[in-house]
């Protein structure tokens, strides 16, 4: 019952209002300038696109749904938009410590004896609230089963019948004292939540505070409005704010009294009138404020981990309200409030979201299917996560009305505009900073919008075990193109066949999301892994393609590995890429690593091939520059039989040569497995390059694990991972580590051979990605899966199985906080070796043969060694 829980806030239902929450707080005190017109409020980009001072693009328009895409919005009514210049603040994190060294058992973890004492009140405050009308409910019911209190109980029903302090906004039942408790400091610590300022309010004029999103029960609009934890007094002295619900909860006996303590009011349009009508040093409702969720219990419905889904556009009666009672609009958003549960998502649960539907159209509540985690453990039960919720309150969108004025149709579209486009600068301005691990951006949505096909939704931390466990079951074959005897800069060209023209069916099941995206906040790190994806048609449809497998970062190729020259990236797909990364939250500048061509060989002697290999390395560049992608991973190259300082020479100044040409990419040198005479299998390698490289900034490492365990750098165990981590911090240095490539190793340590293997099953094993994944030095960076993905069909014809890149991210997910020394994580390394026994075996078997055999020939001497040498170098 998202509309009558906990002292949720809703709106009535034949108005446009509902539930108002509540959240996080900072401190800041710029100063609102007392002459901004409404024309001056309205938001512009936040970000410019590839470092240009100029650099905007339009909004993206999605069907009903409307995303900020870092834009400045058109003109309303033809007054252009101003920028909003919003201060810097101080986001909260939160500590799970506990969690990370929970007990577990049957996959659940469950919470240590030894916690501190504040920690277990702050779960009691929670607890409280959570049960509160349960509990008064109760207590009314079991008043009523004793004759001896109907003397008492009669005179009260007939008091709550006639009463009209909900609506008359008299303030009289409000409690400062029950608002002040320390127990709602205790609630705002569970998660923690903070209220942050951003522009002061004129005590002298009137406002409502639309809140957004309503999430599932509104724990951070109850903390911040509705109690004193958060300073909302201090922080606006003069402003006297109630927060609105639903009518309907103020007929329900004892648990009304409470709400009306709490300073908690109707939301019908005769409580908004009176409320901003009325208190204030004149009686005229100076200095009144109200407080909505607008989004209501439809919007509870699109509470998603990761997400901010709002239903705001046909939404106008708050508009008419504000216009009608001469009360400015004031843009709330609280930052984190869809993580604190997990639900069902109505794009992958139709059947439940329209169940849900007829029960909000005919009740006027709706019950979202939600689950957290509980008082003792941390996966199962209905209290909210140990999640930060940020609330920040924007600057107000000046209404030149008087009260008493009848607004028309035209002023409540012009008004809703502007309040619109200043919620997307709020949201532009801060969501980097309180909402880093987001799954899409900003939609907002009418009532009645068709659900979609899924697409983008968090993923319960709960569920990734599964994926695991489906993972190990199911076996994935190696690549045709990830051949045994397959050289490291050569590229792979396969056989060509004409394609057949796939159904409608088969491209529906091409986009449809093989897995949820995981939130990344709800992970216990900010771990942001992907694999390296198809561009094909289109550097576009990259993210089209990693949004299928449940990525939070992915690689591509720029343009084709089989030819030099290739055609510019059309004005179209470039736009398309932008937009598609910020609709679905992918940072391109961060979690998008492009691949560089296996052509280019930076260290070639000859003149007239080194010229070619800059002309198509630097061309990468400029694509990177064109896409506002920050990072691009390449090979560093092979001495071809030059000496090692001389090719390492040759790489740097190419690399210093494209800095010059080029204006912001990274260069992101990969380490490579050591055959032949490949450049990049030692630390010292990389080291070198770096060295000679004039503008260190633009210069980076990423470390792909199945080339480091083949060069010889140990990861196996958390010792030697250790190790080969210090080693490299202490060679190369850990601020030039910018990603990784995960892959498995089908060959033996230190074998020089390039052979990558699916997570698990290879010779490297569970534990070194373990490991990497519970390293804290590592958060943040794109992670890019390179693993084998074909198999057979039913006609003996390989195909790509991408489900095997979705269930390896999960799984990989699934290893942040795992106890390493339990018995499921034991359980899943074991079948994931038996699952790659057999091609380990194979691949052992011809390397010890590989070793008799030039073991044998050395013994014999003479010509024989320089031509086995030369067979060797998989490079040349």
């Amino acid at each position: 019952m998202a509309s009558a829980l906990m002292g949720l806030p809703a709106s009535a239902a034949n108005e446009d209002f509902e539930k108002a929450q509540v959240v996080p707080q900072s401190e800041n005190n710029s100063v609102l300038n007392k002459g901004d017109t409404a024309s001056a409020v309205v938001h512009e980009s936040a970000t410019k696109i590839n470092g240009g001072a100029n650099g905007i693009d339009g909004p993206t328009t999605n069907g009903d749904s409307k995303s900020y895409a870092d834009a400045a919005r058109p003109a309303v009514n033809g007054v252009e938009p101003t920028r909003t210049k919003y201060p810097t603040l101080r986001s909260e994190k939160s500590l799970r410590n506990s969690e990370v060294t929970a007990w577990k058992a049957g996959g659940i973890r469950f919470a240590p004896l030894r916690v501190p004492l504040r920690r277990r009140l702050q779960t009691a405050a929670v607890l409280f609230h959570c049960m509160s009308i349960v509990v008064l409910i109760s207590m009314f019911w079991f008043t009523c089963a004793n004759p001896l209190m109907w003397p008492i109980l009669i005179p009260y029903l007939l008091h709550l019948t006639f009463s009209a302090a909900a609506v008359d906004g008299k303030l009289s039942y409000r409690s400062e004292y029950l608002r002040s408790l320390p127990l709602w400091k205790l609630f705002a610590g569970y998660f923690p939540i903070r209220l942050h300022k951003t522009f002061d309010l004129d005590p002298k004029r009137r406002y409502i505070l639309g809140y957004h999103p309503h999430g599932i029960i509104s724990h951070g609009a109850w903390c911040s409005f509705a109690t004193n934890a958060l300073g909302f007094r201090e922080k606006f002295p003069g402003i006297t704010n109630s927060i609105l619900t639903l009518d309907s909860n103020f007929r329900i006996p004892l648990y009304r009294d409470w709400i009306l303590a709490m300073g908690v009011r109707s939301v019908s349009k005769e409580s908004i009138r009176n409320l901003l009508s009325k208190g204030g040093p004149k009686n005229d409702g100076q200095g009144r404020a109200v407080t909505i969720v607008i989004g209501g219990a439809r919007e509870s419905l699109e509470a998603q981990p990761g997400t901010l889904r709002l239903i705001l556009k046909g939404r106008k009666g708050f508009i008419k309200m504000a216009l009608r009672s001469g009360a400015d609009l004031v843009p709330v958003i609280g930052f984190g409030e869809n993580d604190l549960y997990d639900q069902l998502s109505p794009k992958t649960h139709p059947l439940v979201h329209k169940l849900q539907m007829f029960t909000l159209k005919v009740f006027k509540f709706t019950l979202p299917a939600l689950h957290g985690r509980g008082l003792l453990n941390y996966d199962v039960g209905l209290m909210p996560y140990r999640r930060p919720v940020n609330v920040v309150i924007g600057k107000p969108v000046r209404v030149h009305s008087s009260p008493g004025h009848q607004p028309t149709s035209d002023e409540i579209d012009y008004y809703h505009e502007l309040y619109v486009q200043e919620l997307e600068n709020l949201w532009a301005t801060y969501k980097d900073d309180f909402v880093p691990g987001r799954v899409s951006e900003l939609e907002i949505e009418e009532d009645d919008k068709p659900v979609a096909k899924p697409s983008v939704a968090g993923k319960a931390l709960g569920s990734l075990k599964s994926a695991a466990a489906k993972l190990a079951a199911n076996p994935a074959p190696k690549r045709k193109a990830e051949s045994d005897d397959a050289a490291e800069l050569q590229p792979k060209v396969a056989a060509s066949q004409p394609k057949k023209r796939k159904t409608e069916k088969a491209k529906d099941e091409d986009t449809m999301p093989l897995a949820d995206r995981t939130a990344v906040s709800s992970l216990r790190k900010a771990m942001f892994i992907g694999a390296h994806v198809s561009a094909a048609g289109g550097v576009n449809n990259s993210v089209t393609n990693a949004i299928h497998i449940g990525a939070n970062a992915f690689a591509l190729f720029l343009k084709s590995q089989r030819k030099w020259d290739n055609p510019p990236i059309t004005s179209e797909a470039k736009e398309l890429f932008m937009s598609g990364c910020s609709h679905h939250g992918y940072k391109a500048t961060e979690h998008a690593l492009p691949h560089g061509s296996y052509l280019v060989n930076l260290a070639q002697s000859d003149p007239a091939k080194a010229a070619q290999a800059y002309n198509a390395f630097v061309d990468d560049l400029a694509r990177c520059e064109q896409l506002g992608i920050k990072l691009y991973n390449f090979h560093p190259g092979s001495t071809l039989g030059d000496s090692r300082d001389a090719a390492i020479g040759r790489i740097a100044a190419q690399l210093n040569k494209s800095h010059e040409a080029t204006s912001s990419v990274i260069t992101v040198l990969e380490n490579m497995a050591g055959s032949g005479n490949v450049i990049g299998s030692t630390w010292e390698d990389l080291r070198d390059i770096i060295a000679l490289v004039d503008d260190k900034s633009r210069v980076g490492v990423c470390i792909d694990t199945c080339h480091a365990f083949a060069a010889g750098h140990d990861l196996r165990t958390p010792e030697a991972f250790s190790k080969t981590l210090d080693e490299f911090k202490k060679i190369v240095g850990i601020k030039y580590l910018k990603a990784f490539h995960l892959n498995d190793s089908k060959a033996p340590f230190a074998s020089n051979r390039d052979l990558h293997a699916n997570i698990g099953t290879g010779f490297l094993g569970l534990r070194a990605f373990h490991s990497v994944m519970n390293e804290d030095s590592f958060c943040g960076m794109p992670m890019v899966l390179e693993t084998p993905i074909d198999k057979k069909d039913d006609k003996g014809k390989t195909i790509e199985d991408k489900q095997v890149w979705a269930d390896e991210i999960k799984l990989l997910e699934s290893l942040i906080g795992m106890d390493a020394d339990s018995e499921d994580f034991a359980a899943l390394e074991k079948k994931l070796q038996a699952r790659g026994a057999a091609e380990r075996q194979r691949i052992q078997d011809q390397v010890d043969k590989k070793s008799a055999k030039s073991g044998s020939k050395k013994q014999a001497g003479g010509k024989k060694g320089k031509k086995t040498a030369a067979v060797d170098d998989e490079s040349d």
